[in-house]
């Protein structure tokens, strides 16, 4: 056999964009071929919330003990109002455990038509909008899509991600 020292040795070559560094290689009997990997956000569970203030956004008054479940949204997309309308339905349980919910608009908008939503809405938590570039949402916040829940515990360290508003 033309193997008789052993299994064939199986290489490949990875280039990354972005410098992604958290980059999973499976080998497979095929042919050897470039393969790119974009860069995603780092996953945040486990580790502190990133600073509010890096999308222009203070933490909410009394929110500092508390626990957090941030939504990126837009009201723009049918998805993210009916997740704000689920999350106000359920705000009072919420609070009841200790949970704070902030929204944070992220689509782009018209001057005055956030408030004119909120005013109709009148959701029973902040909303406050940002105006950070989705890639700055995309590789701090591993924000990809819209709605996009991020859940911390009261010393803000994220326990979950990427949640629907049901779980």
């Amino acid at each position: 056999s033309a193997y008789a020292e052993g299994p064939p040795r199986l290489y490949a070559t990875v280039e990354t964009l972005g410098g992604a560094t958290d980059i999973r290689v499976v080998m497979a009997g095929q042919s050897p071929g470039r393969t790119f990997v974009l860069r995603g956000a780092p996953p945040l569970k486990d580790k502190p919330l990133p600073p509010l203030k890096s999308l222009g956004i203070d933490l909410p008054p009394g929110a500092e003990q508390e626990a957090l479940l941030v939504c990126f949204w837009d009201m723009g997309q049918r998805s993210s109002r009916h997740c704000l309308a689920e999350l106000a339905r359920q705000a009072a349980s919420m609070s009841g455990r200790g949970v704070r919910i902030l929204a944070i608009h992220v689509g782009g908008v018209e001057k005055g038509q956030l408030e004119q939503w909120v005013e109709q809405n009148k959701p029973p938590f902040p909303v406050r909008c940002s105006t950070a570039d989705r890639e700055r949402l995309r590789q701090e916040w591993g924000v990809v899509a819209l709605p996009h829940l991020i859940l911390t515990d009261r010393a803000h360290n994220v326990v979950a991600e990427g949640l629907s508003p049901g779980e």
